[in-house]
């Protein structure tokens, strides 16, 4: 059972040089792919969702830093083992209108918030899965510490 959702039809194109390869790996060859596809549409919808699973659990096996930026807000996360770490900074009242363009100057407690928090899960990757869905971007450990270390300053 696949806890992801399936590819769409515009990222399985995308992946196409892929899904041949997975296809070919899983002995289905151009022919019997077609065939699978018309005799027995079930089976053919399984291998894609084993193709999805496949792809997503690659993403999330190669992702450790998430961030999710946004004029006011900035939240990041670390998946590490089965826990979360994450880190929220937010923009209080101050003349700046949008993170991205803060200035050192800028970066004092009376115009940004920060919180820090962890959580323990049973299943990280979906939890992983989920918030990539909500539209968190894949970052790295430099600019995780590099908040970090800003927010340390408070």
């Amino acid at each position: 059972m696949n806890p992801y959702r399936c590819l769409s039809e515009e990222e399985l194109n995308l992946l196409e040089d892929e899904f041949k390869a997975f296809l070919i790996v899983n002995n289905l060859f151009s022919e019997d792919w077609f065939n699978l596809n018309v005799e027995n549409p079930a089976k053919a919808r399984e291998v894609v969702e084993l193709f999805s699973k496949t792809v997503f659990d690659q993403i999330i096996s190669n992702s450790n830093y998430l961030i999710l930026h946004s004029p006011k807000l900035i939240h990041l996360v670390k998946k590490e083992n089965e826990t979360l770490t994450a880190i929220w900074i937010k923009l209080k009242h101050c003349h700046v209108k949008d993170l991205s363009k803060i200035t050192d100057e800028d970066w004092k407690a009376e115009n940004i918030e920060c919180y820090t928090g962890t959580k323990t899960t049973k299943n990280i990757n979906l939890e992983w899965f989920e918030l990539l869905e909500l539209g968190y971007q894949k970052t790295n450990e430099s600019n995780w510490h590099n908040y970090q270390k800003r927010i340390k300053e408070f």
